[in-house]
This record gives structure tokens, sequence and C-alpha cells, in this order.
């Protein structure tokens, strides 16, 4: 469990990192576009989603972590 709570919190850096690249942030990019919404926005959408995925993983791993070191106690 440590080594996915270590790849949870690494996996959220990334991300935070790749919100203000280019990638998510291009120039004057509006296209292509999902049902109507810009790039930007379902691209943040993403982002945001991917944010909830890595919370509820590091939540599942970092309680199990201190299941596991109260019953050694």
């Amino acid at each position: 469990m440590r080594n996915l709570w270590k790849i949870t919190r690494l996996a959220v850096v990334l991300l935070s990192i790749l919100i203000f690249t280019p990638l998510v942030i291009p120039n004057h990019v509006f296209e292509p576009e999902i049902a109507g919404l810009p790039y930007t926005l379902w691209t943040g959408i993403l982002v945001y989603f991917g944010y909830v995925v890595l919370i509820m993983t590091g939540i599942f791993a970092h309680s199990r972590i201190n299941r596991e070191g109260k019953d050694h106690d």
C-alpha cells in the first residue's frame, strides 16, 4: 500500500504540473469541440475527474496504511 500511496502523490504532482502546459491550456485553440465545449474546457473537466480518481485512490491507500500500522501496535 505504501507504493500505491507514493505513486498517487507523484501522479497528483505531475497532473498539477501538466495543467499549466500548452497541452491543457493552448494559445487560441478552440477546436476540437465535444458537445459544443471548447478544447480547454473539456480538458479541464478531464483533469478534474483525474483529481477525483487520484483522491479516492489516495484515501483508500492511506486508510489501509493507517489500519496496517494500528494492527502492529
